[in-house]
């Protein structure tokens, strides 16, 4: 039980770090270099396709590098990351007398 609570806590503050890395660095670089047009991660009503044309066109050379070869790395890792400690934290708080496949079910969750 104790290896669980640690790997989840790792686990956590991996993901946090990856957060703490884009949100004060990396989006605010993206960001600059756009014009101070907010990032696709920090438009939480979403975008449109002109507004993400708009964007991309703004970008120098440099911002879409910077862009497609950091951001866009951060951003998979912490999805992925973000996903995963979801998981954990669910399967760790349902009760132990559901079966296996009700925890395959809360994935999508």
């Amino acid at each position: 039980m104790m290896r669980r609570k640690l790997a989840f806590w790792a686990l956590f503050a991996v993901t946090m770090g990856v957060y703490g890395t884009m949100l004060p660095w990396s989006l605010p670089a993206v960001s600059a270099a756009a014009g101070g047009l907010m990032p696709f991660d920090m438009r939480p009503g979403g975008y449109d396709a002109g507004e993400a044309r708009a964007f991309l066109a703004v970008l120098p050379p440099d911002g879409v590098v910077f862009y497609r070869d950091v951001q866009h790395r951060l951003d998979i890792a912490y999805s992925a990351l973000l996903a995963a400690t979801l998981f954990f934290a669910i399967a760790a708080l349902m009760p132990r007398r559901f079966s296996a496949w009700c925890r395959i079910v809360a994935l999508p969750v």
